[in-house]
């Protein structure tokens, strides 16, 4: 999905060596959506003394702010997040599943051919301004996002035009149902669905504020809410890094029982205030580094939460440019990699789980035991370098240009691992140097390929393994933001995508996708590193949380224990 597969809030960019072997990391993953920018935002200093705890709100001491709250725009996991609070759409997933697929908006759904799908609506369904939510609502949603043509719309315009979107009452109840007609048969789009850019916004007040223009973006849709989610925006005020949502008292689950009136984002940069305020009586949920985890071994009103993600963390290098165009050379730098060190050292064993293919665990296609895997072997990638035409003396590549890696400046996840990598290449005589910039500005450069090697991470969208490998892998890819980092184009690979796309049965899939992921480690375009883990620091008297590896937390489901 994503654009922020784990945000890295360690206090420091030290070395790897000056770290040790013991170095503690903060891994919050995304989430979805996605594409792979690692968010960053100003923060400023707030006066904890202003906020105090009650159990009918919820503070969440955040790292970073949301980017924007409209679900056809937003394509990093802190927006998508609070956007999943916001709105509603057809389907969801089940609990914390992120594969089976159960009805929301719809009450249910039939699929009549390989490319034809009619969902049934509900009938009573309400937006936050009391509009009924209705076939014509979902038309002008999915329509909208076609429209704008915006970062995540990709995965909707490559099966579906606004001409294949039909109103109709398909069950004779006299309620208007849906149908879509895709422009092939395509396994993936009932979860695309399920994901925040296919959320149902209120036409009416969409068109009261600015309404639809080609290509464009919504600077009211940006900073307000238009849905039918158990939350509305009440403020959202960017230079105070507060953004406050209330009840929709439209909300169709209803409100007894326990739950917030009031949900408070708080972006607060400091890491010694996050802790400072979960440690205290001010927040409820606050993002806080592994590294100062330790400091909350002693405060019993605390509780960690470790949860799995659907993601993917990975080395890359610029296939179009020298010497990185040379497959030997990029097969030389995944041998001299010490995957051992990275997993038991820099993750502790529990902070994420190797990976050797572009598809998580949990994703249709993933596969522990591909026979193309990468692994530690200094000699393996010496005779690499000899291959591509570099000379070797004593173990040592002699003549192999120094390169430069760049970190962004408040990542020092990025950063151990990249020291990591730079000592494991200085045993084998390739000199590295590692250069910090300001996450804007390493972002823009991934876009632009400046990077001969970059660490990044993708995490699902969806749950289907379209959405990993034709991003990163496919040529045309090389055309949508943040996708396709490697620059990487092989046209047999890019046929088996589109085979991928095309096949129906699971057991089909399954083979195709192994086939792919064996192909492109032989290629070597990038070197899979590892799944990461959420980790969410929380109030012990904070019950009903989930964190669902795609769709983030359901605010509504939380309440705390008096």
């Amino acid at each position: 999905m994503t654009q922020s597969l784990f945000q890295d809030i360690s206090p420091t960019t030290a070395s790897y060596q000056e770290k040790t072997r013991s170095v503690s990391i903060t891994l919050l993953a995304v989430l979805g959506a996605l594409a792979m920018i690692f968010s960053a935002f100003a923060g400023c200093i707030i006066d904890l003394d202003e906020d105090e705890r009650e159990t009918d709100e919820f503070w969440y001491y955040a790292a970073a702010s949301p980017r924007t709250l409209d679900p056809a725009v937003a394509y990093d996991d802190v927006s998508i997040n609070i956007i999943n609070n916001l709105y509603e759409r057809l389907v969801t997933y089940r609990s914390e599943s992120g594969s089976e697929i159960v009805p929301m908006i719809a009450k249910s759904k039939q699929a009549l051919e390989d490319t034809e799908y009619i969902f049934y609506m509900r009938d009573g369904i309400k937006f936050s301004t009391g509009r009924v939510v209705d076939a014509y609502a979902v038309y002008y949603s999915i329509s909208r996002v076609l429209k704008m043509a915006q970062a995540p719309s990709w995965m909707l315009r490559q099966v579906l035009n606004e001409s294949g979107i039909i109103q109709g009452d398909f069950d004779h109840d006299g309620i208007e149902d849906i149908k879509f007609i895709l422009k092939m048969p395509y396994s993936g789009f009932i979860h695309i669905l399920a994901f925040s850019v296919c959320s149902i916004v209120d036409p009416a007040e969409v068109e009261e504020h600015g309404g639809v223009v080609s290509n464009q973006t919504n600077d009211w849709m940006a900073h307000h809410s238009a849905g039918s989610g158990a939350f509305k925006v009440k403020e959202w005020k960017e230079g105070d890094g507060k953004l406050t949502l209330e009840r929709n008292s439209h909300y169709h689950k209803g409100w007894g029982g326990k739950h917030f009136d009031k949900v408070f984002f708080r972006h607060e940069e400091s890491e010694a205030l996050r802790l400072k305020a979960i440690k205290g009586d001010k927040a409820d949920m606050a993002d806080i580094p592994i590294s100062l985890l330790s400091d909350l071994a002693d405060v019993t009103s605390v509780m960690i939460d470790i949860r799995d993600t659907m993601g993917v963390v990975f080395l890359g290098f610029n296939t179009q440019t020298a010497p990185f165009d040379n497959p030997d050379v990029r097969k030389a730098f995944a041998h001299a990699f010490d995957y051992n060190a990275l997993m038991d050292d820099i993750l502790e064993k529990k902070y994420g789980d190797r990976l050797h293919g572009p598809i998580p665990e949990g994703v249709l296609g993933h596969d522990p035991n591909l026979e193309s895997r990468f692994y530690y072997d200094p000699g393996e990638a010496v005779e690499h370098f000899e291959a591509a035409g570099y000379t070797i003396e004593d173990n040592n590549v002699t003549d192999f240009e120094p390169i430069t890696i760049f970190v962004p400046s408040n990542a020092s996840v990025m950063g151990m691992i990249m020291y990591l990598f730079k000592e494991n290449l200085a045993e084998i005589g390739i000199e590295v140097s590692i250069q910090y910039m300001n996450l804007t500005d390493y972002n823009l450069g991934l876009e632009r390929g400046d990077f001969p090697v970059f660490l990044a991470g993708w995490g699902a969208d969806y749950a289907d393994p379209d959405d990993f490998v034709y991003p990163l892998l496919h040529s045309e890819s090389m055309n949508l933001t943040i996708s396709n980092l490697a620059r990487y184009y092989n046209a047999s690979i890019d046929e088996m995508i589109e085979d991928g796309k095309r096949t129906l049965s699971p057991d089909d899939r399954t083979v195709i996708y192994r086939d792919i992921q064996n192909a492109v480690n032989r290629d070597a375009p990038y070197i899979w590193l590892y799944q990461p883990k959420y980790v969410s620091v929380l109030k012990n008297d904070v019950s009903g949380f989930n964190r669902h590896p795609i769709l983030g937390t359901n605010l509504y489901d939380i309440y705390i224990v008096e």
